[in-house]
């Protein structure tokens, strides 16, 4: 039984602008280049061969593609049930993480300072997250700590609160 659900995604207004203007001014270019080479017989100063051009222009045009895609179809998907939290952050992180509840020795919703949003890792730190600046700060038994990105924090909050205690109780 999923207690919690959250998907949060990476492409905010404020990104998918810029994706998009670097990405129309970087089509024009090469438009504007096969233009002038093909259609008026007017190379640019590199004077490439046309088939060389097109294909340098097909290569660009499909790494702006993927490129957008990576970035905008970022989302950080969080579930907590029963016994365990899952996490992933498509395309980035395919798989469901799993995380047992009895492995985490503390948990703490707060503020964290990090300026970059994405999927971060230091040592024996990782970091999830796509907006704001809260967050689920876990630390394991392990010594290892993981920070999941919410926009929910006292939803978030109410909900481990009671799966931790419910573990305490039965473990």
């Amino acid at each position: 039984m999923i207690c919690f659900k959250e998907e949060q995604a990476l492409g905010t207004v404020k990104l998918w602008i810029i994706m998009m203007t670097v990405s129309f001014v970087s089509v024009m270019g090469i438009v504007y280049a096969l233009y002038m080479q093909l259609h008026l017989k007017q190379p640019l100063e590199n004077k490439l061969s046309d088939t060389l051009l097109v294909i340098l222009g097909v290569i660009t045009l499909l790494v702006i593609a993927a490129i957008n895609w990576l970035v905008l179809s970022g989302r950080l998907q969080t579930e907590l049930r029963g016994h365990h939290i899952r996490y992933r952050f498509p395309p980035f992180i395919w798989r469901w993480k799993t995380i047992k509840l009895e492995d985490i020795q503390q948990f703490e919703i707060s503020e964290f300072k990090q300026k970059r949003h994405g999927y971060h890792r230091s040592g024996q730190r990782r970091a999830l997250s796509v907006a704001g600046n809260m967050a689920l700060h876990l630390t394991f038994s392990s010594g290892k700590k993981l920070l999941l990105g919410t926009q929910k924090p006292k939803e978030l909050k109410k909900v481990i609160e009671q799966l931790m205690k419910k573990e305490t109780d039965h473990g």
